[in-house]
């Protein structure tokens, strides 16, 4: 991989030097200890241009040989990821309520070295929403549970819909929505 990516010039990371700046240049095999290793966009990106140099898909295409191309996936690693998401999931989303979330990150990092940050990210930002959906969730469980018992007392399924915690839940949600927000943009800086 380092030869291929030295014979490409794949752009790849340069080590931290002690700032947030990441710099991106070609690969050189002659000082490979200033680069981090090639997460998953390099290694891709340096596959298919060495395929591409090797097998023309264009030409392939067009003569309607092949209608497209993609990469192959490794099973073991997809499958170790869904392992580990399993074991830490509800931990996961614990932790992104309670604050804890930096010590459960192992499919995240898995997500991440496999198939990219942006993935990983995205992963995150989905997991973080689902945790935070579960405060309204209960909420409105209780919400609907007034709502019933008052159809039940009243049989009037107009007086039973229009509850008096219909407007204090409005309000819990307009201040949840900012909360939820607020919480997401200190944890993406970590994340």
């Amino acid at each position: 991989m380092n030869e291929t990516a030295d014979e490409l010039g794949v752009e790849t990371t340069l080590q931290e030097n002690g700032s947030d700046v990441f710099i991106k240049a070609p690969y050189n095999k002659k000082v490979s200890h200033s680069f981090i290793v090639f997460d998953a966009d390099e290694r891709m990106e340096s596959i298919l241009e060495y395929l591409g140099n090797e097998i023309d898909f264009d030409y392939f295409m067009t003569s309607g040989i092949i209608e497209e191309h993609y990469m192959l996936h490794k099973r073991e690693t997809v499958t170790e990821i869904l392992k580990s998401f399993h074991h830490y999931k509800w931990r996961l989303i614990r932790g992104m309520i309670i604050g804890n979330y930096t010590k459960y990150f192992e499919p995240l990092n898995m997500i991440k070295n496999y198939y990219g940050e942006k993935y990983a990210f995205e992963y995150a930002f989905l997991i973080h929403y689902a945790a935070w959906l579960l405060i309204p969730g209960i909420s409105g469980i209780l919400v609907v549970i007034k709502m019933v018992y008052a159809y039940y007392t009243t049989s009037s399924f107009s007086d039973s819909i229009d509850t008096d915690m219909n407007g204090a839940f409005g309000i819990f949600l307009s201040v949840w929505a900012t909360c939820f927000l607020e919480s997401w943009r200190r944890k993406q800086r970590n994340i």
